[in-house]
Parts: C-alpha cells; sequence; structure tokens
C-alpha cells in the first residue's frame, strides 16, 4: 500500500520515503468539522474503521453526514484501489474508549495525540491535564525540525 500512497504525502519523495514513514496497516485522515478537529482511521489488519472525537457527546450527531460521506469513500473507492473489496462489511466503530477534552482548545492536540498513540499500538495513556506537555512538545519538535523518535 506504500508504494500507492507515498506520492499523496507531503513528505519528499525517495527511496528513503518509504522506509521512513512506513505505510502498512492503517489510515489516518484527520479532519476539521465545524471549527473541530476528529480522527478518522482505517484499520486495514483488523478490518474495522474508526471515528475518534475528542468531545463525542456534542458532535456524534452532528457530524453523521460527514461520517457517512468519508465512510464511503473509503470504502467504495479508496480501499477497493488497494484490493480491500470486501470493506463495505467492514465494522465502523465511533471510539468512547478514549481520552476526553475539557475545554474548547485541545481538540487538534487530541486528534495528533491518538494518531500517535494508534500508531504504537491501541492505547491513550494520556489525559486533558497532559496537554501542557504535549504542547510544549509539539512545539519542540516543529522548532527542532524533528518527528517524535526521531534523533
Amino acid at each position: 500500500m506504500g508504494e500507492k500512497l507515498t506520492p499523496l504525502l507531503m513528505v519528499p519523495h525517495c527511496d528513503k520515503t518509504l522506509i521512513e514513514y512506513y505505510i502498512n496497516d492503517s489510515l489516518f485522515l484527520p479532519m476539521c468539522l465545524s471549527a473541530h478537529w476528529v480522527l478518522f482511521c482505517v484499520d486495514t489488519r483488523e478490518k474495522k474503521i474508526s471515528w475518534l472525537d475528542a468531545i463525542p457527546s456534542c458532535r456524534i450527531m452532528s457530524n453523521n453526514v460527514e461520517k457517512q460521506i468519508i465512510l464511503q469513500w473509503f470504502t467504495n473507492y479508496l480501499l477497493p484501489e488497494f484490493d480491500y473489496n470486501d470493506a463495505d462489511e467492514w465494522p465502523f466503530v465511533v471510539r468512547t474508549d478514549i481520552p476526553k477534552q475539557e475545554n474548547s482548545i485541545d481538540c487538534r492536540v487530541f486528534v495528533m495525540k491518538y494518531g500517535d498513540c494508534l500508531t504504537h499500538g491501541d492505547f491513550f495513556p494520556f489525559t486533558q491535564k497532559d496537554m501542557i506537555h504535549l504542547r510544549r512538545r509539539i512545539f519542540l519538535d516543529i522548532y527542532r525540525g524533528k518527528l517524535h523518535g526521531k534523533r
């Protein structure tokens, strides 16, 4: 799947790209809907599609149309391109077992951290109280021009 997706990435296109930005089991689509960030995740190994929203109680119904359109795009167009022709049968899960946002400004940090945690496993060892530390970490990574874990 990596060779087909590499041209879509905003990274240098070379042999090193395929190694450093290896794509295998998951596709992440962070989205800003009505000034709120959410994460759409496709796990091709487990054959499931997930929606992660840090403030689910106020967003689940309001983003229902968007969820259906994005789900159809993945199951009808993108995943069949990679020979996942049964994607329309995969379960669609709205994750409720994730850390919750307690303010109105940290949704983008939650989305970044959800993606990070899903890349390294399926656990989320952070809370709203960790946001100041995570914001500083993001700043330092951008300032230093390095991704988390790449030194």
